[in-house]
Order: structure tokens, then C-alpha cells, then sequence
């Protein structure tokens, strides 16, 4: 069976060091360090199972990432999970109005993360 691909978009690079630690043991593992990477990633004809962001980056946010992503034919139907430092409510409110799929807090706690994408990839 083919493995799951997840692609990881956060600034902080021990952050993505860290999910790709965690993840690469299960799924197909691809980091990008803000929004605008991610969607040139994407634009290149790669299309992940799930998409891991977090919501505060530099040059191209999460949400403006997300709202791209919902607003395109190619992207729309991408599960996307948010791990972020945040979680004030406008911002969680705000990541599930553009269509976002689960919210997590850092520090995220290990298992909650990997249950959580298993269960969005397993819908995809």
C-alpha cells in the first residue's frame, strides 16, 4: 500500500525537523517554511494527503495559505490541520471558517497529533 504524503509548512525550522522525526516513520514527509513555499510546492504538481500548518508565519500566513488552498479547483478538498501556538478563539474560529479540518495546540502532545491526522487522511 502506497504511504500517505504530509506536507508540513512552518517557519520554525526545528519545528519542521522535529514533525519530520515524528511523521517520516509513517507517512511520505515534505517541509516548507511559509505559506508562499508551500504553494509553490504545491503549483509543481505534488498533491500531499494532508496538509500541517502552522498559522503565524512570515510572508504568506496561514490563513491566507488555507484560504488559497479552498479557493482552488487542485487544492480544495486537501485536509488541513492547523499546529499552532495560538489558540485564541477569532483564530480558531477564523481557521475553521476557511474551511480548515482540525486544530492543535503547541506543544502538541504526540499521540493527539498522530490520531488526529490519521483520522483526516483516512477521510480523504
Amino acid at each position: 500500500m502506497k504511504r500517505k504524503t504530509i506536507l508540513v509548512v512552518d517557519d520554525d525550522k526545528s519545528t519542521r525537523t522535529l514533525l519530520n522525526c515524528m511523521l517520516n516513520k509513517q507517512f511520505d514527509v515534505t517541509t516548507r517554511k511559509d505559506g508562499m513555499e508551500g504553494m509553490v510546492w504545491l503549483d509543481f504538481g505534488n498533491l500531499p494527503d494532508l496538509i500541517l500548518m502552522d498559522i503565524d508565519m512570515p510572508h504568506f500566513n496561514g490563513f491566507d495559505f488555507l484560504d488559497n488552498l479552498r479557493k482552488s479547483g487542485f487544492y480544495r478538498s486537501i485536509p488541513v490541520v492547523a499546529l499552532s501556538g495560538t489558540d485564541k478563539l477569532g483564530e480558531v474560529d477564523r481557521f475553521f471558517k476557511l474551511g480548515g479540518n482540525a486544530f492543535l495546540k503547541k506543544p502538541f502532545n504526540p499521540s493527539e497529533l498522530f490520531s488526529t491526522l490519521n483520522k483526516h487522511i483516512a477521510l480523504n
